[in-house]
């Protein structure tokens, strides 16, 4: 009998100090996107890899808590918004963003036209008048190019990869890139030689957009993005991405 009670309050007292520390479970939370987004997102190997994916490693570190990528087919998310399975979108396009509540903002949106080698770099959008200028398909400022083209008259061609932009510019297809400034120093540390003119830098920056049906990753991000710029592990991360 003696036994039997030891091993019952044995019992209840491992399942306390389990309730206690959550069954050392951590929270998940789910981070979707529709297409990879260089240098904010993009696959190496079997690897996703990014200034994105950097910032939410170290986040996730510091703060103990874990989180997955998820890369969706863009009629697949809104049902899984819906349904409260997705924390956080990177890029959900324009005529979603009213449904959205964004983080803090972790990089500022600069927009640069680069000359390939051997063509001056412009200094100002007049500049590139009747020239042929490359952009990422899929870039978050592609708008900027596209209100600019009438006016200027400058022709614009749309790349479906960041592979296929660099061979443009190295094959003399287009003779600039006009696209985020982070993104031509991906394609300079690439071994692209460019010369950068013209910047500017948009009112918005990059942030990750959180679904108002399940807002609660906001405060979660911008906690640990305040963490990480207080003790500089910010800084260093975004030194990786800059020229």
């Amino acid at each position: 009998m003696k036994y039997g009670r030891r091993l019952t309050m044995l019992v209840m007292l491992c399942i306390i100090l389990l309730m206690g520390s959550g069954c050392g479970k951590k929270d998940v939370y789910t981070v979707a996107f529709i297409h990879e987004n260089p240098p904010y997102i993009y696959k190496d190997g079997e690897q996703w890899r990014g200034l994105t994916v950097d910032l939410l490693d170290a986040m996730a570190a510091a703060e103990h808590w874990q989180y997955e990528l998820v890369l969706l087919e863009e009629d697949k998310l809104d049902a899984r918004v819906a349904k409260g399975t997705v924390d956080g979108v990177l890029s959900p396009g324009e005529k979603r963003l009213k449904d959205y509540e964004p983080t803090d903002s972790y990089a500022d949106t600069r927009v640069c036209i680069a000359a390939r080698e051997g063509i001056q770099a412009p200094d100002a959008l007049a500049d590139v008048a009747n020239k042929r200028i490359g952009v990422y398909k899929y870039s978050d400022v592609l708008d900027v190019p596209l209100a600019h083209r009438d006016k200027y008259g400058y022709f614009l061609k749309t790349y479906e990869t960041m592979s296929d932009l660099k061979r443009g510019l190295v094959d003399g297809e287009v003779d600039y890139v006009f696209d985020d400034q982070l993104r031509v120093n991906a394609l300079e540390r690439d071994g692209l030689t460019l010369r950068e003119g013209y910047t500017k830098t948009l009112d918005t920056g990059v942030v990750i957009s959180v679904p108002k049906v399940n807002d609660r990753f906001i405060s979660l991000f911008n906690k640990g993005l305040i963490s990480l710029v207080n003790d500089g592990t910010y800084e260093k991360i975004m030194n990786q991405y800059r020229d």
